[in-house]
């Protein structure tokens, strides 16, 4: 209940997560009732770790070897381990190392990846993070998850050049180079991101974005973050709902360009690489109509998942 009712509700991050790690430790088998002393370690010893893991950055900071911060850390999570036998101070350990460890892992709080969160905002389908960075130009970026789904120059006059994997140089923008606009008079495209790819929109085409994510349409249009629907394509539609079931109502060999760019932080949702989804978006294209999909991963090789999938449809 509280995981599924409450959290999404309390919480603009994924907190219930750590919570039940830590909460779950209250679980292991208790001893006889504890003696004032045992109470007091119990809050002082996870106390103690607290300290050493907000000492851990300093040492950094201040010049230490990597190696000694390393060190420390072991050095932690051993102690940690060494309060096992006590429920009530094995769960407030966990609970430190829970909370500090976001902190430890983040670049921008060790300054490599300078980046100051702006929006923070919690959906059905995960987190959504504003950001702005400054290295090595100030930008607005949107990240969901551990991944960056698209970002945006601040400076008015370049406020319209797409960035991250939408750049012209990549292959969204190499499509649109080699053809001329009237080849793509109807445009689709699965995930909106910050809208950076309507700025491939060009007088007289149609463009239509398939978004699941309501909170997603909401950031790319608010002008305090993204421009780039505003200033590209103003009359650009956004269909919110799950792309296989919005795509049935479009009709059969309309779209001259499909573009399958759908993650969840850094997965495709399976169920738009699968056989029957594909067969969907080939009814969709007009007969020498085009379907592009971004497959990069950190995990997963999908081109050749791709490859027999349109082979079999």
């Amino acid at each position: 209940v509280f995981n599924g009712a409450l959290a999404p509700v309390l919480f603009d991050s994924v907190l219930e997560y750590p919570i039940m790690i830590a909460a779950v430790a209250l679980l292991r088998p208790w001893r006889a009732l504890a003696s004032r002393r045992a109470l007091v370690l119990d809050v002082a010893l996870p106390g103690a770790l607290a300290l050493a893991v907000l000492l851990a950055p300093r040492l950094l900071e201040a010049g230490a070897p990597a190696a000694i911060a390393l060190f420390a850390a072991a050095v932690v999570v051993t102690g940690l381990f060494g309060l096992l036998g006590r429920p009530l101070r094995f769960s407030l350990g966990l609970a430190v190392l829970l909370a500090a460890g976001p902190l430890l892992l983040d670049p921008a709080a060790t300054g490599s990846a300078p980046r100051e969160e702006l929006l923070s905002e919690r959906s059905f389908f995960g987190v959504n993070r504003v950001a702005l960075e400054t290295n090595p130009v100030q930008a607005h970026v949107l990240i969901h998850g551990t991944t960056v789904h698209g970002g945006q120059r601040r400076e008015p006059a370049l406020r319209t050049e797409p960035l991250t994997y939408f750049h012209r140089d990549g292959p969204l923008g190499q499509v649109f180079a080699a053809f001329p606009a009237w080849r793509f008079r109807t445009v689709g495209v699965i995930g909106l991101g910050a809208g950076a790819a309507a700025c491939y929109a060009q007088k007289g085409q149609d463009w239509t974005f398939f978004e699941i994510d309501p909170v997603v349409e909401r950031i790319a249009r608010d002008e305090r973050y993204f421009t780039y629907l505003a200033d590209c394509a103003p009359r650009a539609r956004v269909v919110i709902g799950d792309a296989r079931l919005s795509l049935r109502a479009v009709a059969d060999g309309s779209l001259d360009l499909l573009v399958l760019d759908a993650f969840t932080s850094d997965a495709i949702p399976v169920h738009l690489l699968t056989r029957e989804a594909f067969m969907l978006y080939r009814r969709k294209l007009s007969p020498d109509g085009i379907l592009m999909a971004h497959i990069s991963n950190e995990y997963l090789d999908l081109e050749p998942v791709i490859g027999r999938i349109t082979a079999a449809t």
